[in-house]
């Protein structure tokens, strides 16, 4: 009779730069992610779309994960040194807020409201408040394309 204990110390994502992600926002108002890194079944394409729903107040439905194709991921370091989510979710959160930052400049001249008002909620862009006055990502998505 006793009491085990076990500790385990790893050094992670060590040597390996930063790593490369985005987001964008479809006419149709769905969020494509891409990831420089590649999941080998660790759960990276819910991890990486959970990111980008916080961030965007999207549901995670409407989120696609893209890693690992050299037609539409720009670079990629892949997945080594328990590093995934250290580098690459934090490149799609960066990308995320990145998005999100254009979202709100867009809708504040758009709705007529400071930058400060707007809120990110249920897949809309809109007003802290006035729940009236939002856009959903795909009115958002096209009217960025005409400007």
């Amino acid at each position: 009779m006793g009491i085990g204990l076990s500790v385990y110390v790893e050094v992670t994502a060590s040597g390996i730069g930063p790593e490369w992600g985005a987001v964008t926002i479809r006419e149709d108002g769905s969020v494509l992610v891409r990831c420089g890194t590649t999941s080998f079944g660790q759960g990276h394409e819910t991890t990486l779309a959970q990111i980008a729903a916080e961030q965007l107040g999207v549901p995670i439905e409407q989120i696609q994960v893209l890693h690992s194709d050299t037609d539409a991921v720009e670079r990629g370091h892949g997945t080594v040194g328990s590093r995934s989510m250290q580098h690459g979710g934090s490149a799609v959160h960066e990308a995320a807020i990145g998005v999100r930052d254009k979202a709100r400049e867009l809708a504040a001249h758009l709705l007529e409201a400071s930058p400060q008002d707007i809120v990110f909620r249920a897949g809309t862009v809109g007003v802290a408040g006035v729940p009236g006055r939002a856009l959903d990502w795909a009115a958002l998505a096209r009217l960025d394309d005409e400007e």
